[in-house]
């Protein structure tokens, strides 16, 4: 398991003991660090259900995204652990973080362009269905593309609701 799963490199990816400038850097380095593994698990899920809108497997892509949009609430759920760190507390965090921001996440932004992604291959899905989304939504809520479009919703306000909550 451990060998498989890597484990003592990813443990020791967190700042030792001596480096720390406040105690509670591991507290965000886990919350932050583990953030980024749940959107690569989504960026990838994302993908995944892009390439399947692309070959007209719409069931597929609602079941991935479904796999995304627990992945953000996940991602923000365990945004709660940082409550336990007070604002002070932070800022002194933040002076071995530099300038940084969390909109430079590798994480974010491979949402950010899947999400691009996903939605153009939608709209082509859509086109070679000859059907638009005023269409799609008179009709019934069975149909698979009904399903993934409301699917996409989903995975937006999700993605949404993490991005309020972490800022």
């Amino acid at each position: 398991y451990a060998r498989y799963m890597r484990t003592g490199a990813l443990l020791s990816l967190q700042r030792r003991p001596e480096e720390v400038v406040h105690r509670d850097e591991l507290l965000f380095q886990v919350v932050h660090q583990s953030t980024e593994l749940w959107l690569k698990l989504a960026g990838a899920e994302m993908a995944e259900a892009t390439g399947r809108i692309r070959t007209d497997q719409p069931e597929t892509a609602t079941r991935l995204l479904g796999r995304v949009s627990l992945a953000m609430s996940l991602v923000t759920g365990q945004l709660e652990m940082l409550r336990h760190l007070s604002p002070w507390d932070f800022q002194l965090i933040r002076t071995v973080l530099g300038h940084g921001s969390g909109f430079e996440s590798p994480g974010w932004q491979g949402i950010r362009q899947r999400a691009q992604d996903l939605g153009a291959a939608f709209e082509e899905l859509l086109a070679r269905h000859a059907v638009d989304l005023a269409e799609l939504y008179r009709g019934s809520p069975d149909t698979p593309l009904y399903r993934l479009s409301e699917a996409m919703i989903e995975c937006d306000q999700r993605i949404a609701v993490w991005r309020t909550v972490h800022y």
